[in-house]
């Protein structure tokens, strides 16, 4: 983004303040200078040489990028934008978080942003190729039994990050030549599929064909007969399916195919308002600080109060919240049905 850009989404910007309940930062620390409003504004400042990178970009470097505000926005300001533009001009300046600055290290030099080589298995007579991303591939073991169950063939591509943690900082530079030197190492003509909502999205915007897993797994059911699942669940609806990918209704056609489920939303924090668990995909818990911990009990909080269980589409939504409530992926219900 431009500065020129910059000053537009300043000018309008007519801080009207509905982006200021929906804000998880901004509900956990009670502070107006955590509010995307602010942000904005101290982005302006920045650009007119009246803040310091350090004052200007403090609170967009606590921003979990869930992209709440945009959806409530109603002059439709694109802050995730500003953030970006932000957290550009600090990493251009060396401020960032030290976990954040060596996983763009890793990815400099063609590793995934946990240290790790890349694995792309080379099979050619398969269905679909499984990528896994930045998650281990333990992490996807019952997505294979499911894909066993299923009849599904696959390859799987483990440890390649598809760089979303490189846009959401704003890198674009350096998301262009990782994405050329990384993806070129996938399958063109096979389609891809991930548990990562994050994922899903970079891919599909870097032009490949590619389904997020409840979508495949939606398809993939209508041909077969499904066993009541008897459970109650409160469903937590991942921002990165819902506000980047726009799949929401993808995770809700596959729970209503699952005879026997009751499904509960925490109102009024679900839909488009699902609240964000703190995660940000995976990336935002390198930040410093403990706002995604305060983020995440604000979050356990609204789930607690509809059911027991939760249920959720995103490794990353599933592995942070699975450390204070009852977790289960969705691919778990899908196993169960299918037994």
């Amino acid at each position: 983004m431009s500065d020129d850009e910059i000053l537009h989404q300043y000018l309008t910007c007519t801080m009207c303040g509905f982006c200021r309940p929906v804000c998880p930062v901004y509900r956990v620390f009670e502070n107006e200078t955590c509010t995307p409003r602010a942000i904005v504004g101290l982005a302006y400042g920045l650009l007119r040489g009246e803040l310091d990178v350090a004052q200007a970009s403090a609170t967009a470097r606590l921003s979990v990028s869930c992209r709440a505000c945009e959806v409530k926005c109603p002059s439709g300001v694109e802050i995730l934008k500003v953030i970006r533009w932000l957290r550009r001009s600090a990493w251009r300046q060396g401020i960032g978080p030290e976990k954040k600055r060596s996983a763009v290290e890793y990815l400099k030099k063609g590793l995934s942003i946990n240290g790790k080589q890349p694995r792309v298995e080379q099979q050619e007579d398969v269905e679909v190729v499984l990528f896994t991303g930045c998650c281990e591939r333990t992490e996807y073991a019952v997505v294979e039994e499911v894909f066993k169950q299923l009849g599904v063939s696959y390859s799987v591509v483990e440890q390649l990050c598809c760089g979303l943690p490189l846009l959401l900082e704003g890198l674009e530079d350096l998301l262009r030549e990782h994405q050329q030197r990384a993806l070129s190492k996938l399958p063109r003509e096979k389609r891809l599929v991930t548990a990562c909502p994050g994922c899903a999205y970079m891919l599909k915007e870097a032009g490949l064909e590619v389904a997020w897993l409840p979508r495949f797994l939606s398809e993939k059911l209508k041909l077969h007969q499904l066993k009541p699942v008897d459970q109650r669940v409160v469903v937590h609806e991942p921002c990165f399916g819902l506000r980047y990918l726009n799949a929401g209704e993808d995770l809700d056609a596959l729970l209503r195919q699952i005879p026997g489920l009751t499904l509960v939303k925490p109102e009024p924090w679900c839909g488009a308002m699902s609240f964000c668990c703190g995660a940000g995909c995976g990336w935002e818990l390198r930040q410093e600080g403990d706002g995604p911990k305060l983020i995440r009990r604000e979050r356990v909080n609204q789930l607690r109060g509809a059911a027991e269980k939760v249920v959720t589409a995103c490794p990353h939504c599933y592995r942070w919240l699975s450390e204070e409530v009852p977790v289960l992926r969705i691919e778990e219900l899908v196993r169960m049905a299918l037994a």
